[in-house]
């Protein structure tokens, strides 16, 4: 009989009520059970509270923390540290999993525990212009974390909890624009490996009311990523810009064959 991990979900939300049902329900309705769903809030006055007391009454894999923090990294970190799963994944209010993404996670899991983290490819929604578009994933690796040009998706990414705890990982609490990208650095700093699936596991959501929809935090974010690349070029093998340049345009031409691809066969 196949052992079926306790898999921790982190699910930020933050004035998000119109997108809770759809993210509680994608993961309520999954055939695998075994599963801790904590969603944190800071405050939210749109009703997300008042909405996620009743859901909490109806489901008892919903733990809620309803306290201040200093950002959505901080919410994460302090979502981390509670979190008992085997298998992490984060998944904010405003995506959502489709059906048999924790059964996969799960999957993988068991088959490589030895691994550090887990992706797989996703969809992306744009509300504004109505469409949603199969997005295939890079498998995590140095050489392509160091071309800059690393395509993951965060909802369709996992990590193993004991890798996490075990290097003394958590989400960096002074980050404002990119802690997943910070963590993928720490544990490829860590010599941690990752395996990847091209199954779909997420769907990630576009729309008005994201943290930088309004382009206020483009300049901390190219900022933090800078900072970010740096710090994991001190560990990186590839040094020389242009063979970094190189191998980001030979991974840019690799994806868009493998997106046309998929498209076509699913």
């Amino acid at each position: 009989m196949r052992r079926d991990p306790l898999i921790s979900i982190l699910t930020l939300s933050f004035n998000h009520y119109a997108f809770l049902p759809n993210n509680i329900e994608s993961v309520s309705s999954q055939t695998y059970l075994n599963y801790e769903h904590l969603i944190i809030d800071a405050g939210s006055r749109d009703g997300s509270r008042e909405y996620l007391l009743g859901q909490a009454k109806k489901n008892s894999k919903l733990v809620l923390i309803f306290e201040p923090d200093d950002g959505p990294a901080d919410g994460l970190h302090k979502a981390m540290k509670r979190a008992l799963g085997e298998i992490i994944i984060c998944l904010n209010s405003d995506d959502y999993f489709i059906p048999g993404a924790l059964n996969s996670v799960a999957e993988m899991y068991l088959a490589r525990p030895d691994a550090a983290g887990y992706t797989a490819n996703g969809y992306v929604l744009n509300e504004k212009l109505g469409k949603k578009k199969f997005q295939f994933t890079d498998k995590v690796t140095s050489w392509r974390f160091s071309t800059g040009k690393l395509c993951v998706m965060h909802p369709s990414t996992a990590y193993n909890a004991d890798f996490i705890r075990t290097n003394n990982l958590n989400f960096n609490t002074k980050s404002r624009t990119c802690w997943d990208w910070e963590m993928l650095a720490d544990i490829l700093i860590h010599k941690g490996k990752f395996v990847k699936t091209n199954r779909i596991w997420s769907v990630f959501r576009i729309h008005g009311n994201q943290l930088n929809s309004s382009g206020a935090l483009t300049d901390e974010y190219n900022k933090e990523v800078a900072a970010i690349q740096e710090k994991f070029y001190k560990d990186s093998k590839v040094t020389n810009v242009m063979i970094k340049n190189m191998c980001a345009s030979l991974l840019r031409v690799y994806r868009k064959f493998m997106t046309i691809l998929f498209s076509l066969i699913s």
